[in-house]
């Protein structure tokens, strides 16, 4: 397996094996004479103006790497790889073709690359068959008037591709991701095609469409969509029309998933695009039927919910766009396994918010009473307040109305299932929507808390698992809610009002984190913290998982950067919290971590090793609360850069 290297500064003339002796261009390191089965190109910083069909000798049968090499490690080149068809400047009519055409050719690793199309052009050409076995990880593909990218896949041959963290836009009436299936098998196949924590984004027409020519009997399905965020007149749709209206074999399938169109999810029959649970959206389906996990509509979003990065107007470090940026409000409880999102920073970040704590001096049935507070009116209406110890611990409700020294939960989840005394410590915070009841009644398939007033199938999805009393260790799914009532699959035997039940997200308990759907999650979340601070009076702190990026001049000199560290006990001592000095290649900066070792309560001081940038810039430090729970906090303060 051998190395090529692309430069700005090469020449086409060149061997291109190191980087002192680089192609001057793409089309050359992909061309006949090119890289070979297994092999790697990286490709420095620049603007490469050409169109490359592929024409390498050979069929490829193993991985084979083209890579932006943006931190220069490889090059000497540090920065951006642009790769256009506007061959001749921005302002110029670009090429009549794509920047890249496969033409057919296998098992390409694209990574690290912007590759922009104008024109009725794809940025990426894959409709010659067999261009399969690709991967697009961390690449940004944009096209001004045609799908980003446009595959046709082999009939009866799987194109097994992969498009990971990936940014793909289309500005043009024609979607931003189309796959067009050959026909004329007298069977159905798996195509096997992933687009996982991806954002897709087509300002008129379908984000992913997945397509073939004709009225079929038979055609290729399996475009799975995973923890994508999906921008469009519709998310996904499956378009064409089947002969007799049949399903597919392999039918396409969406989960966790942000979906932000007029029409979330389109099937051209039903069964031929499936709604796996998870997904978010404020559309409608059509040919579908929405899983119970999925929330959708209007009301699927509170508000505010996302950023549009506006938070520079007001003098803010701006979060990322369309990031969550409220804890908790998309916190629906991700069912895959995903744990970084398309930034690669970690699932579930920025879902909880520790708000206050005390002790009970008086409790009834709805509420509790704490003395020492002196809240304003309202303060904590909508959050939630957990029993931590004493008589009845480890209950949640949502808080319906609070006073200055009141919380009051009934009318919105029920009474206390073990009313507090004043042995009892509690917890105010935001966090994913759990809670516990007692029944008042109940029958094989029904738990009903007679002072409830949930909104009708808020819970559909959710868990039931009985704690005490009747049927106490068994769980089961809930399929609907009235104001009163849960629906669930059967328990052995019949609910009363000795039961004590905990709702909560599939496969997690009261205590989890829950990821958020989409291809980002909640980052950026720390609060200005002027209680427990190191000196000088204010610091931050982190709530939950979750962290915090700060960005630091630094000029080509001898710099140190340290920070304090401390966590609360309820963040726990598994996953302490970390200082993280982020890569940035093109001052030469590599990547440490620094994580505390002292116990909750005690300042760390977590030290970086002396660096010298290669050039003045800007370094990014992470601040990271690994809380197990959406309440512990971390705090970071006395921040020295010398």
């Amino acid at each position: 397996m051998s190395t090529y290297f692309v430069r700005i500064s090469g020449s086409d003339s060149n061997a291109g094996t190191s980087a002192g002796a680089a192609f001057r261009t793409i089309g050359k390191a992909l061309g006949a004479t090119g890289i070979g089965n297994g092999d790697t190109v990286y490709i420095g910083a620049g603007t490469y103006r050409e169109t490359v069909t592929v024409a390498t000798a050979g069929s490829f049968t193993v991985p084979t790497f083209v890579i932006g090499d943006v931190d220069g490690a490889r090059t000497g080149d540090a920065g951006e790889v642009i790769w256009t068809n506007y061959l001749n400047g921005w302002y110029d009519t670009p090429a009549a073709v794509s920047p890249l055409n496969l033409a057919g050719k296998r098992f390409f690793t694209l990574k690290n690359l912007h590759i922009v199309a104008g024109g009725a052009n794809s940025a990426v050409n894959a409709n010659t068959p067999h261009s399969g076995d690709m991967v697009f990880d961390t690449c940004v593909l944009v096209s001004f008037n045609s799908a980003a990218i446009a595959h046709t896949p082999t009939a009866g041959q799987s194109s097994n591709w992969t498009i990971t963290n990936c940014q793909v836009v289309s500005t043009s009436g024609i979607q931003g991701i189309l796959f067009t299936f050959a026909t004329g098998l007298s069977v159905d196949w798996d195509s096997n095609i992933q687009i996982v924590d991806s954002l897709v984004w087509c300002t008129s027409a379908q984000a992913i469409a997945a397509t073939s020519s004709g009225t079929n009997s038979f055609e290729g399905g399996g475009v799975d969509v995973l923890r994508c965020t999906l921008i469009g007149t519709v998310g996904f749709s499956t378009l064409t029309s089947r002969v007799g209206g049949s399903v597919l074999q392999y039918p396409c399938t969406v989960q966790d998933c942000l979906i932000l169109a007029t029409t979330n999810l389109a099937a051209s029959e039903a069964g031929n695009l499936l709604d796996l649970g998870g997904n978010v959206g404020v559309g409608a389906y059509t040919n579908m039927t929405a899983h119970a996990t999925s929330k959708l509509g209007s009301n699927a979003f509170p508000a505010p919910f996302l950023s549009f990065a506006h938070e520079w107007m007001w003098g803010m470090a701006p979060r990322r766009l369309l990031a969550p940026m409220v804890p908790g409000v998309l916190a629906r409880g991700i069912l895959s396994a995903g744990t970084t999102d398309i930034e690669g920073r970690p699932r579930p970040e920025g879902i909880g918010r520790f708000i206050d704590s005390g002790t009970v001096t008086s409790a009834s049935s709805t509420g509790l009473t704490d003395t020492s507070k002196a809240w304003a009116t309202d303060e904590h209406k909508g959050r939630l307040v957990r029993t931590t110890g004493g008589t009845g611990p480890n209950q949640v409700k949502h808080i319906s109305n609070s006073g200055v020294t009141t919380l009051t939960i009934g009318g919105l989840s029920g009474d206390w299932a073990i009313t507090p005394d004043t042995t009892t410590t509690y917890m105010i915070y935001e966090g994913p929507p759990v809670e516990t009841n007692k029944a008042t009644s109940g029958s094989t398939t029904t738990f009903v808390v007679s002072g409830a007033a949930w909104s009708v199938n808020k819970w559909a999805g959710y868990s039931l698992e009985i704690t005490a009393g009747a049927q106490s260790g068994t769980t089961r799914t809930i399929v609907s809610n009235t104001s009163t009532t849960l629906t669930v699959a059967a328990f052995p035997g019949a609910i009363d009002s000795t039961s004590v039940g905990s709702i909560y997200w599939p496969s997690t308990s009261l205590t989890a984190t829950q990821r958020t759907p989409g291809a980002l999650e909640g980052h950026d979340t720390a609060r200005k913290e002027t209680t427990t601070t190191d000196a000088g009076g204010v610091g931050i702190v982190l709530n939950g998982p979750s962290s915090q990026e700060i960005s630091i001049p630094v000029d080509a000199v001898s710099t140190m950067i340290t920070v304090k560290a401390r966590y609360d006990t309820d963040h726990g001592t598994t996953n302490k919290p970390q200082a993280i000095l982020v890569a940035n290649g093109e001052i030469g900066v590599v990547t440490e971590t620094r994580t505390m070792t002292s116990g909750a309560g005690t300042w760390d001081l977590l030290t970086f090793s002396t660096f010298t940038p290669t050039a003045p810039g800007v370094v990014t430090v992470r601040l990271v609360s690994r809380s197990d729970v959406p309440w512990g906090r971390a705090f970071f303060d006395t921040f020295t850069v010398t």
